[in-house]
């Protein structure tokens, strides 16, 4: 079982926010992942900065092993959806993409969002 970081933990390392690091610090590298879908909207973010600080991303990025999306991925992210909306409960696309990920490979999600809580099925760990 692995450890998956949320876009919201990645954004805060990017922003060297010591409470975080010391959160994340007793991860062993090969324990820690992150999802295609956080690699994409953490990148995203660095859509309009220039291309050294677009390389700075991809580095930070590359240190982690990068879990990509399946055919099985596609049904737990359609069984998360289905789910959540028969409960009234609103979930965003990229979360569920995320946690669909997570389900997948039995990995916990680090996150500082709380939005994720409301997947019962996920293994979530906040700060």
């Amino acid at each position: 079982m692995g450890y998956v970081l949320d876009t919201s933990v990645l954004i805060e390392i990017e922003n060297d926010n010591k409470a975080v690091l010391a959160w994340l610090s007793s991860l062993d590298e090969d324990e820690a992942f992150i999802t295609f879908f956080s690699y994409c909207e953490f990148f995203y973010g660095f859509m309009n900065k220039s291309e050294i600080n677009q390389k700075k991303a991809q580095e930070q990025l590359a240190k982690y092993h990068l879990l990509l999306p399946t055919q099985k991925t596609a049904h737990i992210f359609c069984q998360l959806i289905h789910n959540s909306k028969k409960k009234g409960i609103a979930l965003a696309e990229f979360d569920g993409f995320i946690a669909a990920q997570c389900l997948e490979h039995k990995h916990i999600l680090l996150t500082l969002d709380k939005n994720f809580q409301k997947i019962t099925e996920l293994k979530v760990q906040s700060r």
